[in-house]
């Protein structure tokens, strides 16, 4: 046969090593006799390993045998069933197969990180729900209705290993702390380093943080004082740098590098008092 698909075959040896199909059945995913779970999922997966950005993308590919046979099928399935097999599933099967998947993953020689990207990412919606929150759209630059997900990313080997669609915006400070407590039900240890924006938590978690010995990296946040410093700091004691493998407009900031010691602080937001440590400080402009 002729496709378009050839190079997700690369991938079924991995699958079979996991055991896909066990991972499937474990987690209790919905399916139908003619389409299966596993099926259904397979399908989802090669869309998204082939790069279609959408599952409206697929009715271009309906008639490709490669596609199919990667699923399991005569024929991939059509547009609607993979809308509503990825938005209308039970919620509680999604962290249940991260789990899952989690494990299995460790039996085909995949590495676990030590150093991990946190975020939140909003995924807008425009419907007129009215539970649906508004959260910051950084490509958009405002606030709208959206979705928000909480995600962990190996540092090194750019995987993603922990995420958390069902944010709500009073929970979203301690997301950090239960990505956490993931970390160590699954491996046995907490994670040894997490680096993430100034806004992704509050300072009584930072403590917290500190207490279980993870190593955190973050932007200060620009507060009066901070700035008056900068403007304060003698243009030697910057150097420029280039930074590669970006894509941003600005690629050879100014950095300062200088060691900042902690005094006892009370945290604005929790009435918090923090312990005296040190740590290096990079600002960039």
């Amino acid at each position: 046969m002729r496709t378009d698909f050839g190079g997700l075959f690369l991938f079924v040896p991995m699958l079979v090593n996991l055991g896909f199909e066990r991972v499937v059945k474990a987690v209790g995913l919905p399916g139908t006799k003619m389409i299966p779970a596993a099926c259904a999922l397979r399908s989802l997966l090669g869309l998204n390993l082939f790069g279609s950005a959408r599952h409206s993308h697929v009715m271009a590919s309906v008639f490709d045998q490669g596609l199919a046979l990667f699923a399991g099928l005569n024929a991939i399935p059509k547009r609607s069933l993979l809308t509503e097999y990825s938005c209308r599933i039970d919620p509680g099967c999604y962290p249940k197969l991260m789990q899952v998947w989690f494990d299995a993953m460790t039996h085909i020689g995949l590495e676990r990180g030590v150093s991990f990207h946190l975020d939140f990412h909003t995924i807008p919606f425009h419907g007129e729900d009215a539970l649906v929150e508004k959260h910051y759209v950084s490509k958009r630059s405002r606030r709208q209705k959206g979705v928000l997900a909480f995600l962990a990313q190996d540092a090194e080997r750019r995987v993603f290993c922990y995420a958390n669609a069902d944010v709500r915006k009073q929970d979203q400070n301690d997301e950090i702390l239960r990505f956490a407590e993931f970390w160590q039900q699954r491996t046995g240890r907490v994670p040894q380093e997490v680096i993430f924006d100034s806004k992704l938590t509050t300072y009584a978690n930072l403590d917290a943080l500190n207490r279980q010995g993870i190593h955190f990296i973050t932007l200060r946040r620009r507060s009066e004082k901070l700035l008056a410093q900068i403007e304060a700091t003698p243009e030697s004691a910057w150097r420029r740098i280039e930074l590669a493998s970006v894509s941003r407009a600005y690629r050879t900031p100014r950095i300062i590098d200088q060691r900042i010691a902690w005094t006892t602080m009370r945290a604005s937001c929790a009435n918090l008092r923090l312990p005296i440590w040190a740590t290096r400080s990079r600002r960039c402009f």
